[in-house]
């Protein structure tokens, strides 16, 4: 993670940088978790949103990785091709697995 050009993103506000780390932290696999029940349910409009959600949340903290697996889930969703969607889910779970111990490492140092 490039935190220091996180930091540059919030305005140099470390504060801020902390509060959206540990929020991310939480909420991104709770979200991947949403998204696995939405593409078990071929809920096309849910995958979309939960997606699109995850990818902002990664671009935020300049996780590039996990933003474009996120958007192409998000534009398999929007084809309503439910299969392409499911497809990246591995590499999804992946890269949340590494971003939620990397924010727990840089919260750790804090």
């Amino acid at each position: 993670m490039d935190w220091e050009g996180v930091l540059e993103t919030v305005g140099g506000n470390r504060n801020r940088l902390r509060e959206l780390v540990d929020v991310a932290r939480q909420e991104v696999p709770d979200l991947l978790s949403q998204l696995n029940d939405a593409i078990t349910a071929q809920d096309a409009r849910t995958i979309q949103r939960i997606a699109c959600t995850i990818k902002g949340d990664a671009n935020i903290l300049l996780a590039a990785e996990m933003a474009q697996v996120a958007a192409a889930i998000q534009e398999s969703a929007q084809r309503n091709d439910l299969n392409s969607a499911s497809r990246p889910m591995s590499r999804l779970r992946e890269l949340v697995d590494q971003f939620v111990h990397e924010c727990g490492e840089f919260l750790a140092k804090q």
